[in-house]
């Protein structure tokens, strides 16, 4: 790049930056060093100085495991089983880098896959496209109600982001480098090779065992600016045996900035090959990280099925058997569409949260049941406060938060699902009427 790009480049950076930490206060989190609350003219000469991301010490990444609680049918009985999802948090100064070098990436990243026709193909993570989960699954849906008469298969990746290969990685880098005419001497430059190495052979601590070795009380956090000095860190820390290596050869870190972008590059001959494929029957091919669908012939979905589990052994990953789902689409005698599985019994089609059973669009259960248990927790607590102050329930609280479409609340997303895919069930769903009911009754349920 020559350097008024680089210019552009880091002006377009800098204000993405600024807006996230000194507009929407991102990255307050307590870790090794203290959040940066202003992007200045210092901060953006270092993270763009190859010499500075060299020599840098990257301090080890925090881990915390996240807990989703997913309700499953087992042998006919509804169970609550937790999903883990491990998240993993930069130091500040850390976080910097991996977005600007996740930047550059991803720039070169998108030149790659528009040359080569593939930039429909892999959705998640590209904000340039300016859509969203509902608008991706819309575009699905409306291609299935073209074809009228097709098969749609549903591929999930084993352990993702666990399993990419460090070597396939570096591969990958390289090449979009080499492309781009960024190579020194046909290697990695340096500050791309610490990046590398700090991304992929990184080292970790787990948030619990660091609060405990350094005495931390996880509820009086708040007037803490970081978890500890330099000194601490060399003596408690460094050499201790809460520190933990990735050494499996394997994975990149989820919850960080380049990751990804990685995952994406990693991804591009697959994405070229299945893309390639399935232009041949006129189908399609969208992959948003490890979600995979392609829609095709009826007569040919089992071929489908195994070229997909071959070309993703070439990339070193494995398609997770339990979770492939396959429907096949077709119009009644009635005039209507159908959606059925393999075994010929009706079913619906769900993709990125939203669902189709070939006639109407509506959110899948889950999402919906998952907020009405939001709201009965909301309401139980809220009775519990007013029984404990022996006040009166504070319902205007409730009603605000559950049926107020503020922005970025589920409301508002849900109001804008129902428009653009012009859902009754969802309108239905969510009714004013229907929230104000279920808090009418959870409130005289709680207050017995």
């Amino acid at each position: 790049m020559e350097n008024e790009e680089i210019k552009k480049f880091l002006l377009a950076w800098s204000r993405q930056e600024k807006r996230k930490i000194e507009v929407l206060n991102k990255r307050r989190y307590l870790h090794f060093d203290a959040p940066i609350k202003r992007v200045g003219k210092k901060i953006v000469r270092e993270i763009s100085n190859p010499s500075y991301v060299t020599r840098r010490f990257f301090y080890p990444f925090i881990k915390e495991e996240k807990i989703d609680r997913r309700r499953k049918e087992e042998n006919g009985v509804k169970v609550i089983k937790p999903k883990k999802r491990p998240l993993c948090y930069a130091s500040h100064k850390d976080a910097f880098i991996f977005s600007w070098y996740s930047f550059i990436l991803n720039y070169l990243y998108e030149l790659k896959i528009k040359d080569i026709c593939i930039d429909d193909n892999a959705i998640a993570y590209r904000s340039n496209l300016r859509k969203n989960n509902v608008h991706f699954a819309k575009e699905v849906f409306d291609f299935i109600k073209i074809r009228k008469e097709c098969a749609v298969l549903c591929f999930d990746v084993v352990k993702f982001f666990d399993s990419l290969d460090h070597k396939i990685i570096k591969k990958s880098w390289r090449s979009l480098l080499s492309e781009n005419n960024l190579l020194i001497n046909n290697n990695l430059p340096e500050d791309h090779f610490a990046v590398y190495r700090a991304a992929t052979k990184f080292s970790y601590v787990a948030r619990r065992e660091l609060f405990n070795i350094l005495g931390i009380n996880k509820n009086n956090i708040r007037n803490i600016n970081k978890i500890c000095t330099k000194e601490d860190f060399e003596k408690k820390i460094r050499n201790s045996k809460i520190l933990k290596r990735n050494i499996t050869g394997k994975g990149v870190p989820q919850g960080i900035a380049i990751s990804s972008v990685l995952s994406n590059i990693y991804m591009i001959n697959f994405d070229l090959a299945i893309s390639k494929y399935v232009k041949e029957f006129n189908g399609i091919y969208r992959r948003y990280s490890d979600d995979i669908i392609i829609i095709c012939n009826i007569d040919n979905y089992l071929e489908v099925k195994v070229f997909v589990e071959e070309e993703i052994k070439k990339v070193d990953l494995e398609i997770q058997d339990e979770k492939t789902e396959i429907r096949l689409f077709s119009v009644n005698k009635k005039g209507e569409m159908e959606c059925r599985n393999e075994l010929g019994k009706k079913e619906s089609l769900q993709y990125l949260g939203v669902r189709t059973d070939g006639k109407e669009e509506d959110l899948r259960g889950k999402t919906i049941s998952k907020f009405y248990r939001k709201i009965s927790w909301k309401v139980k607590k809220e009775v519990a406060i007013a029984k404990k102050k022996k006040r009166q329930i504070a319902k205007r609280k409730i009603y605000k938060k559950f049926i107020h479409k503020k922005r970025q609340s589920f409301l508002s997303y849900a109001t804008m699902a129902q428009k653009l895919l012009n859902s009754s069930k969802i309108k239905t769903s969510l009714s004013d009427n229907k929230l104000i009911n279920f808090i009418k009754k959870k409130i005289k349920k709680y207050s017995k």
